[in-house]
């Protein structure tokens, strides 16, 4: 399933001394963006076919690519690795690439 994405945005400062206030708010970028489990993911190339269906089941398309999983370190890499993750990316026509 697809969520829409999201993304911080800078509303300002009260002003630019260390005790002033800065603000964010969060925003829907009109994208989309799904994530899946995969156990036992290596850190190695591996051949992946993503398949999109349409509301009614309906294959909207398919493609397979050769990607190369890697480490995440959520909370910087003093922290500990999460495991390897890999992204997608799938444009309006259906094209899908290697994320960055």
């Amino acid at each position: 399933m697809l969520h829409p994405t999201t993304e911080a945005v800078d509303t300002g400062c009260t002003g630019d001394r260390p005790e002033d206030v800065c603000s964010a708010e969060v925003r829907e970028t009109g994208e989309k963006d799904g994530f899946a489990d995969v156990p036992g993911l290596p850190e190695q190339q591996v051949r992946v076919t993503l398949t999109i269906t349409g509301a009614d089941g309906g294959e909207l398309t398919r493609q397979t690519l050769d990607l190369t999983p890697g480490p995440v370190y959520p909370n910087g890499k003093d922290c500990g690795v999460a495991g390897p993750q890999a992204q997608l990316d799938v444009a309006a026509d259906g094209t899908v690439r290697t994320g960055t």
